[in-house]
């Protein structure tokens, strides 16, 4: 994944050549997306317009195009600006939305490498991929995707996948066609692709569901992929769920599903991930191979160095609220600074903008300070005393 790296890191930050379009559905100049006052209406109308390598800027807004955003050459796209214009991206107070309407895909990608960075993509409905479908090495940073539909990968369905401070949530791959009499086989609620990276990112409340009338197989809750990378990040709350009218229905994997290299897990957490076949809910975090260290998985006390021992059927990590679905820590968590520093990675795609990418990673998924104390917290989010989440728990 490193050459994926590099080839994101050049867009990120440019090349001499590049040009900076923009989009604002409020604007009312020339339209011809060369700045704020005449910026393009439509996202599509600056996708077309821009050369390999370019930089496009979104304005806050929901933006419902009516049918796909379809991409054809490597480009850099970022949200999360003012209304009107700014140069300055806030991913709190300004929203970016792209919406598929319920009824299409986002976004599809097609043999070209993308960086998404402030953005939120939902609603989408499309088999193979609900909100984003890419055959090539995507990157998401500070993005959100939520409430997208699929058969296999209701939020990304893609090859290479690497997330950074993003969230995906309450998404879904079930049948969407509603065919019946056939071998149902949904993958991936969340995310479905080969190589998934997370790094300080959240995967919640993602399902996968098969309900036909022959055999049912529902795998990979949260992520389905060969193989799957945890730093610093959370997989909780996802769901897998096969009730067939026969013998033959399977659920496995709620939390992630790997099928190749495995699960690596380092300063993360897998929590209130359920398989339902036959009977009530179980536990299950993940299915295949797992490298664990510094990390939580309910009711397990895997091998490896520095886990949490949760094999205990009343075992509290020490969570703000489970019930409402809040995993921030509480101040006397077992989590706290009891990750492995040295795991962090650096911040290669300028999360808190000082141009500083040797660093180590500054925020944590609520970009408030990631290290607070002697040592890094395991999961996505720091406790640190007297602070508001931006989310808005305390």
């Amino acid at each position: 994944m490193k050459l994926v790296f590099v080839m994101i890191m050049c867009l990120h930050f440019g090349v001499s050549n590049a040009v900076v379009w923009y989009v604002d559905q409020t604007a009312a100049g020339q339209t011809n997306g060369e700045d704020w006052q005449n910026a393009f209406v439509q996202v599509q109308q600056a996708i077309d317009v821009a050369g390999q390598g370019d930089e496009i800027r979104i304005a806050a807004g929901t933006y419902i195009q009516g049918s796909q955003l379809s991409i054809t050459k490597d480009l850099n796209i970022k949200g999360a600006y003012p209304s009107g214009g700014g140069m300055f991206q806030n991913h709190f107070l300004y929203k970016t939305k792209l919406d598929g309407d319920n009824s299409y895909r986002v976004l599809t990608i097609n043999n070209a490498t993308v960086l998404l960075n402030g953005l939120t993509i939902q609603r989408g409905y499309a088999f193979d991929g609900g909100g984003i479908r890419s055959n090539s090495p995507l990157v998401l940073v500070d993005c959100v995707i939520t409430s997208n539909d699929s058969n296999l990968g209701g939020g990304i369905n893609g090859t290479v996948i690497d997330l950074y401070n993003s969230k995906v949530h309450s998404n879904s791959a079930y049948d969407i066609a509603a065919e019946t009499n056939l071998i149902e086989d949904m993958k991936g609620g969340g995310i479905y692709g080969t190589e998934v990276l997370l790094v300080n990112s959240e995967v919640k409340n993602n399902g996968a569901f098969a309900f036909g009338e022959e055999l049912g197989f529902a795998s990979g809750g949260g992520i389905f992929a060969g193989r799957i990378e945890l730093i610093n990040s959370q997989v909780v709350n996802n769901v897998v769920s096969a009730r067939g009218f026969y013998l033959g229905e399977a659920a496995e994997g709620a939390g992630v599903y790997t099928y190749g290299a495995g699960l690596i897990a380092k300063n993360s957490i897998f929590w209130g991930n359920r398989a339902d076949d036959v009977g009530a809910p179980v536990p299950s975090n993940h299915y295949g191979g797992l490298t664990s260290s510094y990390s939580l998985l309910e009711l397990s006390n895997p091998a490896g160095v520095g886990n949490v021992d949760a094999s205990a059927v009343n075992f509290d990590p020490g969570f703000e609220n489970v019930a409402i679905g809040d995993f921030h820590l509480i101040s006397s968590s077992v989590l706290i600074e009891a990750g492995n520093i040295l795991d962090l990675p650096a911040d290669q795609y300028d999360i808190d903008g000082d141009d500083d990418i040797s660093e180590t990673m500054p925020y944590d998924l609520d970009h408030r300070q990631r290290i607070f104390g002697d040592s890094v917290d395991i999961g996505s989010y720091e406790w640190i005393q007297d602070e508001i989440y931006f989310n808005g728990f305390e």
